[in-house]
């Protein structure tokens, strides 16, 4: 039995077809993937210029993505996730060389 969806925007709630809901669907992913891409490279730029090395990046970057898409709201927790991630390989990094201590 597959539920039934309402368009309850609408004065009276109208029950919408399969295939516009699947067009909806589609269009809300793809914006999505879009913001989350545009975030990305925010992210990216931000860190570049913090000096952070690109190896750190991709690899917080990758890291938060993947815990992002799990939420369902990736463009919302793309940026904390990455930062908090970022945050925490930074501080492995000076764990394992303490001559980056000053520097940071």
């Amino acid at each position: 039995m597959t539920g039934q969806l309402y368009d309850m925007s609408a004065s009276t709630p109208v029950l919408l077809n399969s295939q516009a809901s699947d067009e909806s669907r589609a269009n809300r992913c793809r914006r999505t993937r879009g913001r989350v891409l545009l975030i990305k490279e925010s992210l990216i730029s931000r860190y570049r210029g913090e000096g952070v090395p690109i190896g750190l990046i991709r690899e917080a970057i990758a890291s938060a993505e993947a815990q992002a898409w799990r939420t369902g709201f990736p463009h919302l927790f793309l940026p904390d996730l990455a930062d908090e991630i970022i945050d925490q390989l930074r501080q492995k990094r000076v764990l394992i060389h303490p001559e980056l201590a000053q520097a940071a």
